[in-house]
């Protein structure tokens, strides 16, 4: 018989438990309502927090974005330049090998008979 209430115990236990486990996402009793002025400022205060905390992330992501196109407009001014110097080179190699051609400079570069 003692056996038998222990387990009715055990059993009530066990059924409040799984009760409480559904409750637990239920909010309890709460309390009087505080001031609306308080709560307009807390509002307030957390959307100037968020307006900052995005203003931070923007200034970021704009130093990052400014600093790729400096790096971006360094690499095509050194493109530029390196493609200035290959046509100048080339040109100038070809003046050479033209003139070299129609015998008006030797293979040192002096002017030949035909040129003076």
């Amino acid at each position: 018989m003692f056996e038998v209430e222990i387990l009715e115990r055990i059993a009530r236990l066990e059924a409040t438990i799984e009760e409480i486990k559904t409750l637990r996402g239920v909010p309890g009793p709460r309390g009087p309502a505080g001031s609306i002025e308080a709560a307009s400022e807390n509002a307030r205060q957390a959307v100037t927090d968020a307006e900052a905390r995005v203003q931070a992330k923007a200034n970021q992501a704009y130093e990052k974005f400014t600093a790729e196109i400096k790096k971006l407009r360094q690499e095509v001014d050194e493109a530029k330049q390196f493609m200035d110097e290959r046509i100048h080179n080339t040109v100038d190699a070809h003046t050479v090998q033209v003139l070299q051609d129609y015998k008006l400079i030797n293979e040192k570069g002096e002017p030949t008979r035909w040129n003076k």
